[in-house]
C-alpha cells in the first residue's frame, strides 16, 4: 500500500486526436487497479508540466503530467488513504469485488 499524500507515479491510457490533443481516459495504478475517467474539466500549466482536473465517477482530483524528467514526460497522482478512494472498475467484471 502506497502511503497517504504519496506521489505515485501511473500508467495513463490515452486518446490523442489529430492536432496532438491528449485526453486521459483510463488511469492504471502499479498495483493493477484501473480508473475510468468520466470527465476532464481543466488542464492548469504549472511549473514542470501540467495539473489535470478529472472527475471519477463524483468525485473530482487532479491527475499530474511531469514534463521536466530527463526520461520523458511521465503522469503521476497523489494518493490518498483507501478509504477516500472510490471503487475500482476492472477490466474484468468477474474480479470487481473480490478479495484478489
Amino acid at each position: 500500500m502506497v502511503p497517504k499524500g504519496m506521489r505515485t507515479y501511473v500508467d495513463v491510457y490515452l486518446r490523442v486526436g489529430p492536432d496532438g490533443h491528449e485526453t486521459p481516459e483510463v488511469i492504471a495504478l502499479p498495483d493493477g487497479r484501473l480508473f475510468r475517467i468520466d470527465a476532464v474539466e481543466r488542464w492548469q500549466r504549472v511549473q514542470g508540466g501540467y495539473a489535470v482536473a478529472i472527475r471519477i465517477g463524483k468525485r473530482m482530483t487532479t491527475l499530474w503530467k511531469d514534463t521536466t524528467g530527463w526520461s520523458g514526460p511521465r503522469w503521476y497522482v497523489i494518493m490518498r488513504s483507501a478509504a477516500q478512494m472510490p471503487v475500482a472498475r476492472t477490466a474484468r467484471p468477474e474480479l470487481q469485488n473480490s478479495s484478489i
